[in-house]
């Protein structure tokens, strides 16, 4: 058995994050203009401040994080998704170094975060998964995990 702690992320974890959410936005061929990555870099600091952020570490290395918020409300719009009128827990990022995937880690993280919506009367985990990353959605459905909705968009090509 693998044993792993975690604390929540300080200062000094920053550049460690943002180097994390860097690998995920390539893996999902996502490119962000820099007003957006200045908007992370914001998130990822109040994710410090308000203890939303987990860090994982074996020994005293850092090994991989778990980003999350605590609203009512999801991220995305609509009837049927938008406000739920209880608090649930957003996971906005979670990520395992390479060396330490399919090691348990990501599972780890994701036992705490479960444990913390115990802890503070949290009925719902909801998150999304890129399309580009079909390995993510399998991990998540062997959590327990389901689908709750697909979210399609097309860029607007501004040469025609």
């Amino acid at each position: 058995m693998n044993s792993y702690t975690y604390r929540f992320a300080k200062e000094e974890d920053f550049d460690f994050i943002m180097s994390g959410k860097r690998k995920i936005w390539d893996l999902d061929k996502e490119y962000l203009p820099p007003n957006e990555v200045k908007e992370q870099e914001e998130n990822t600091q109040q994710g410090i401040t308000n203890q939303t952020t987990l860090i994982a570490e074996a020994s005293t290395e850092r090994i991989g994080f778990l980003e999350f918020t605590l609203s009512d409300q999801t991220p995305y719009g609509g009837p049927a998704y938008g406000l739920w009128g209880r608090k649930l827990m957003w996971i906005c990022y979670l990520f395992v170094l390479e060396a330490w995937q399919r090691k348990g880690v990501g599972r780890f993280l994701y036992q705490v975060a479960e444990d913390y919506c115990r802890q503070n009367y949290v009925k719902d985990i909801i998150l999304d998964v890129y399309f580009s990353n079909p390995g993510s959605a399998e991990f998540h459905k062997k959590l327990g995990f389901k689908p709750l909705l697909q979210i399609y968009s097309k860029k607007i090509n501004f040469d025609e």
